[in-house]
Order: structure tokens, then C-alpha cells, then sequence
């Protein structure tokens, strides 16, 4: 099979032992399980919906080609998300749920960007190896543990780090910049321990 799309309110389940390869999978409705001695590997494009659940206690992973993570809907679990190298892109949209991930998001070796579009909100778990942040809508992006990219642009609304989290440099010499923006953005600070990455506001002319 090359893909899964699930659909409805009820749960389904993928259990272990053993690799379920799927190049896409949708979570559109209800909750995609992946217990503790499952995976679900060779995923190129994978998208859960707003309402949906998917839940990892064993392992979700990507290829090590340019692939596409979109999220509106929640993301749990012990285990945390691979997307292995290439130039990945990671979406969150409204209503968007990590705070019950473990593990986080990992963009692995390669340009990883994380997108956000946000007009309400959303809660972005800890995640590694990306290189950029992009957060545009008017709506408030919730950071949430520790967060590192070499360039991060705030387009709109806000960004939130929450209590106890971080956000960091990967490369600590760079200078932050800041230029004029057409609406309200701004960065709330609301942990006692937070590094500034290179910031610009507004959108390129």
C-alpha cells in the first residue's frame, strides 16, 4: 500500500511488531495510533487535519528526500517524529497541538523550514535541526521547550515562548534584526531563560 488516508471518529490502531512503509498518510478524522512496537516509515507526505489525533509510541519517520509534514490537528506520544535529510518542510496551522509530544519534531540533515500560519493559535513542541522559522497570520504560535533556528521571521501576530522554554541561535554571532512591519508582531518573552535568534519583522520589499 502506498498510502493510508483515515477518516471518521474512531481509533485505528497500527500495532508491531514490524515497519508499515506508507509514502502518505492522512489523518482526517479521529485518532491514528502507532503503538509502542509499531512504525511508520517511508512517509514523503503527511498531513493531520484539524479535530484529528496522531498518537507515535513507536516511530514515524520520513525519507531522505524533501518532504511535507502538515498539522492543524494534535500530535502525541512518547516517540518523537523523524524527517530525516532533505529539505523538509513542517506546517502548523490553527489549532495545531504538540504539547503532548514527548519527543518533538526532528527536520534532521538538510534546509528544514517550519512554517506557521497562524490566525488563532497553536503549541509548537520542542524540535531540532531546523534552520528556519517563518510566522505569519495574526494569530499567537505558543514555543514550547527548547527551540533553535538560524533565521526566524515574524511576518504577523505573535510569538509566544512560554514559561521555561528557550529560544535560541544556532549561530550565536549572528545579529538580530529587526525591520518595519506592516502589522502588530512581537516576540512575548515569558521565560526567564531565553536566547534571541535572528529575528526580522515585516516582509521582504
Amino acid at each position: 500500500f502506498e498510502g493510508l488516508t483515515k477518516t471518521g471518529i474512531g481509533v485505528l490502531a497500527v500495532n508491531g511488531p514490524g515497519a508499515t512503509s506508507l509514502a502518505d498518510v492522512q489523518v482526517l478524522g479521529g485518532t491514528l495510533d502507532v503503538g509502542a512496537g509499531a512504525s511508520i516509515i517511508g512517509v514523503a507526505n503527511a498531513t493531520v487535519a484539524s479535530g484529528a489525533t496522531l498518537n507515535v509510541d513507536g516511530a514515524f519517520s520520513f525519507t531522505p528526500d524533501a518532504d511535507s509534514f502538515t498539522v492543524a490537528g494534535t500530535l502525541s506520544g512518547a516517540a518523537g517524529f523523524a524527517m530525516l535529510a532533505g529539505d523538509d518542510v513542517f506546517i502548523i496551522q490553527d489549532g495545531g497541538d504538540l504539547s503532548g509530544l514527548a519527543s518533538g519534531i526532528d527536520g534532521g540533515a538538510g534546509t528544514d523550514t517550519l512554517q506557521a500560519t497562524i490566525n488563532a493559535s497553536a503549541s509548537l513542541a520542542p524540535t531540532t535541526n531546523f534552520e528556519t522559522l517563518i510566522k505569519d497570520g495574526s494569530g499567537t504560535l505558543s514555543l514550547l521547550g527548547s527551540q533553535a533556528y538560524l533565521n526566524s521571521r515574524l511576518e504577523a501576530g505573535t510569538l509566544s515562548v512560554a514559561s521555561g522554554a528557550m529560544l535560541a541561535s544556532q549561530v550565536a554571532s549572528r545579529e538580530e534584526q529587526v525591520g518595519p512591519c506592516p502589522v502588530p508582531t512581537h516576540v512575548r518573552r515569558n521565560s526567564d531563560i531565553l536566547k534571541q535568534p535572528d529575528v526580522t519583522a515585516g516582509r521582504d520589499p
